[in-house]
């Protein structure tokens, strides 16, 4: 008896089956075991005198999809969009800044809201590090069950004046959810990825110019590399220290940048080249501009406020 078994990529069409024509299925595998099948119904391996009996084809497998990083961007569109529009559309508190200023706090219920957003984010990428699939579909279940009745809950008990206003934010922040919802349907279908595959990082996987200002763009949002690092390192095997894990993560993040660099900028660039207007326009003007606003807008703000 001989065991054999093929990895299938690549299926051709059922008709005119020519090696210029071949494409990629999403269903490969099965795709080559319906046709051994078929051939053997048919009697075309006794007629190509195929030496062995086939007693059975199994058409398994599946690709590895990895689909954290959309789903890490849609919850986190989801908190943003909370955090903008809860008070002042949502819950009609145009007074909302206002109170900030003189009481120096945020309302108790905004903050609770955005918690248990945030570690709802937090429990969902521990479970991505654990590779936890019974744990997948339960918080899966939880989320989709919590976030269907708060939004309607905030939709039932919405005063009339401004249902229109306060509608549209919470199907914007219902659609983000059903997004992260659906790609988390998808990566619980397909499998939670392995722990060995884990680390790739979806943003420093290929060199190109959004991936580099999606990464600046990342490494610009306050305290989100450092919680991930820290978080990264508490739930993983590993005999380094927090300070070399940090310190690695770093180096990868220096060499990538470097790389973006090389690739981007400095091979188009001649050496002993002047750099263009537009470059010392956009690059440098525009900072000093931003640099000036960061220095003085707060001292003008206050002035302001303190005459009204």
């Amino acid at each position: 008896m001989v065991l054999v078994v093929f990895e299938v990529v690549y299926a051709s069409p059922l008709t005119e089956c020519a090696s210029a024509e071949w494409y990629k299925s999403l269903t490969p595998t099965t795709d080559v075991a319906k046709e051994i099948l078929k051939a053997q119904h048919a009697g075309f391996l006794e007629e190509m005198g195929f030496p062995y009996p086939i007693l059975s084809v199994i058409g398994g497998g599946k690709r590895e999809v990895d689909l954290y990083a959309y789903i890490f961007g849609a919850d986190l569109t989801v908190f943003f969009l909370v955090a903008i529009f809860y008070q002042p559309v949502i819950k009609n508190n145009s007074k909302f800044l206002d109170v900030y200023q003189l009481e120096d706090q945020f309302p108790k219920e905004f903050v609770f809201i955005l918690m248990i957003i945030f570690f709802l984010i937090v429990l969902d990428r521990i479970i991505y590090l654990c590779s936890f699939a019974t744990g997948k579909v339960v918080f899966y279940l939880f989320n989709l069950i919590l976030f269907t009745y708060s939004v309607t809950e905030y939709a039932w008990h919405m005063e009339p004046s401004h249902q229109h206003a306060g509608g549209l934010a919470l199907r914007a922040i219902y659609l983000a959810k059903a997004t992260s919802l659906a790609l988390q349907a998808i990566q619980i279908r397909y499998g939670i990825p392995h722990k060995s595959t884990l680390y790739r990082q979806f943003l420093t996987s290929e060199v190109s110019r959004i991936n580099y200002l999606g990464y600046r763009l990342y490494r610009a949002l306050p305290f989100l590399y450092e919680l991930r690092c820290v978080l990264d390192w508490s739930c993983t095997a590993t005999s380094l220290t927090m300070y070399d894990w940090l310190k690695l993560e770093d180096i990868n993040a220096s060499l990538y940048l470097v790389k973006c660099d090389a690739v981007l900028n400095r091979a188009k660039h001649e050496q002993g080249e002047k750099q263009t207007k537009m470059t010392k326009c956009c690059n440098g003007i525009c900072l000093f501009f931003i640099l000036i606003c960061v220095i003085w807008a707060p001292m003008l703000v206050s002035n302001f406020k303190s005459r009204s």
